[in-house]
Formats: structure tokens, C-alpha cells, sequence
């Protein structure tokens, strides 16, 4: 069944790290970040609320960064990359504390770098394979 795990059909960490569930954490508070989730996106409203150094705001990103720290080790051990981009906008507000984690989770080096080609990513990079796609068919003609 599509609701067949633990957490619905969401995989673990994105019911823990989507921005949905982040929202609704948020607003369970009585803190600066809930009331500033009525005017503002959520990166702008944890941005705001970490410069005033609200409580809730700050456990929420450690908790975000420590399950996105803890993913992305997964990631450079099952996959040895040379660089991990990660790209969304919550990322600025945690990378630092992510590279923490991965350097002291396994031993060699991985290079983790937030994309800034904005949220249009997905897009350029259809794009990029479609036209791959088109040049190769081109080629066999």
C-alpha cells in the first residue's frame, strides 16, 4: 500500500525535514517563529527569528541540521562523492552545522556546497537532459 511505512507515504526524513512538517512544529509553539510564519515564508521567518534569537527557532534548526547532517553522511559513505550540492533555501541557515556533522562522521574529505541557481534547478536540469537527448538523436541521423 502507498501508506504502508511509519510515516505515510513520506519517507522518514522528509516527514521530519519537509517544510510542511517544519511549518506545523513551528506553529505549535508560542514563539517569535509562529508568529512570524503568518507574514513570511518559513526561511524568512527562521531567518528573522534566529537574528532575535528565539528558542523554538533555534531547536528547530538543530534538529533540521542534525537529521540533514546525519542524511548527507549517509550519502558521501554510500556514494564516495567529491562534492554534495544541496539545494533548497532552509540549506544557508544549516550547511555550516551539516559540514560539522559529515567531517565528524566519516574520515575522508566531501566538499558540501548550497546550489544558487535558485528554485528553477529542476527545470534547468530537464532542460539540460532533453537537449542532451535531442543532440544524441540528432548524432545517429
Amino acid at each position: 500500500s502507498e501508506n504502508s511505512g511509519a510515516w505515510g507515504p513520506r519517507g522518514y526524513l522528509e516527514s521530519v525535514v519537509g517544510s510542511d512538517r517544519v511549518v506545523e512544529r513551528a506553529q505549535q509553539t508560542s514563539s517569535a517563529l509562529a508568529a512570524l510564519l503568518s507574514g513570511h515564508g518559513l526561511p524568512e521567518a527562521l531567518t528573522e527569528a534566529l537574528r532575535i534569537q528565539d528558542p523554538a527557532a533555534v531547536e528547530i534548526l538543530e534538529g533540521l541540521a542534525t537529521h540533514l547532517g546525519l542524511a548527507t553522511a549517509d550519502v558521501a559513505v554510500m556514494f564516495d562523492p567529491e562534492m554534495i550540492v544541496l539545494q533548497g533555501d532552509l540549506f544557508s541557515l544549516v550547511v555550516d552545522r551539516i559540514r560539522q556533522l559529515v567531517d565528524g562522521a566519516i574520515s575522508w574529505p566531501v566538499r558540501i556546497e548550497v546550489s544558487n541557481l535558485g528554485d528553477d534547478v529542476v527545470l534547468q536540469g530537464a532542460i539540460r537532459v532533453a537537449r542532451d537527448a535531442a543532440n544524441e538523436m540528432l548524432a545517429r541521423l
